[in-house]
């Protein structure tokens, strides 16, 4: 599969845009070197959404951005974020597949449960350490901060969810895009979260 990707990547690279080019160099990096690709993804976009954020918050105002929360979001989604998404997502495809009675209500009800409260918190705490804080003042983040991000997490994730983990493909044959489809979602997420951090 990542043969041939690579043959009609060369063999159509002058006749593709843009766009198609794009989604033909993550096929085939996401096939050869699917933990990376995955950890640069979710870096790139919690960063930008970080940067963005930042952008509409200080809009109209002289106050330039600060680069330092921009690369803590940037790492947690690459040693974290990336890696563990991958390795959850292929979990509840071994452990809970769709077939399974009521396959497809409990695997949101794992990830919505147990993997996005888990997540959140680890969220909290790394991306303040990243930033410099303290442990103690992480842990104020946290308690300041924890429960409305993730009552909003369930009220803006659930039918994302839903049909990501029921209907993106997840299959060694195939590029897998669960985790870029997350985090098309979490470049919104991540605005909402830094927003919610400041």
């Amino acid at each position: 599969m990542a043969d041939s990707l690579e043959k009609d990547k060369s063999e159509g690279k002058n006749d593709k845009g843009f766009l198609e080019q794009l989604a033909l160099s993550y096929k085939y990096c996401v096939l050869k070197h699917p933990i990376l690709t995955k950890s640069v993804t979710s870096a790139v976009i919690a960063g930008l959404g970080n940067y963005v954020s930042q952008r509409i918050e200080k809009r109209g105002k002289n106050v330039p951005i600060e680069y330092r929360p921009v690369l803590a979001f940037s790492g947690y989604g690459f040693f974290i974020s990336g890696p563990l998404i991958h390795y959850f997502y292929e979990y509840l495809e071994k452990f809970l597949p769709k077939s399974t009675s009521y396959g497809k209500a409990k695997r949101l009800l794992v990830d919505r449960g147990v993997m996005s409260p888990l997540l959140l918190f680890i969220f909290f705490y790394v991306v303040a350490i990243m930033e410099g804080k303290s442990h103690k003042e992480a842990m104020m983040k946290i308690r300041q901060h924890y429960w409305t991000a993730l009552k909003m997490s369930w009220r803006v994730w659930i039918l994302f969810q839903y049909f990501n983990l029921n209907y993106v493909p997840l299959q060694a044959s195939l590029p897998s895009y669960r985790v870029l489809t997350g985090n098309v979602m979490s470049f919104l997420w991540s605005i909402y979260l830094a927003s919610k951090r400041s």
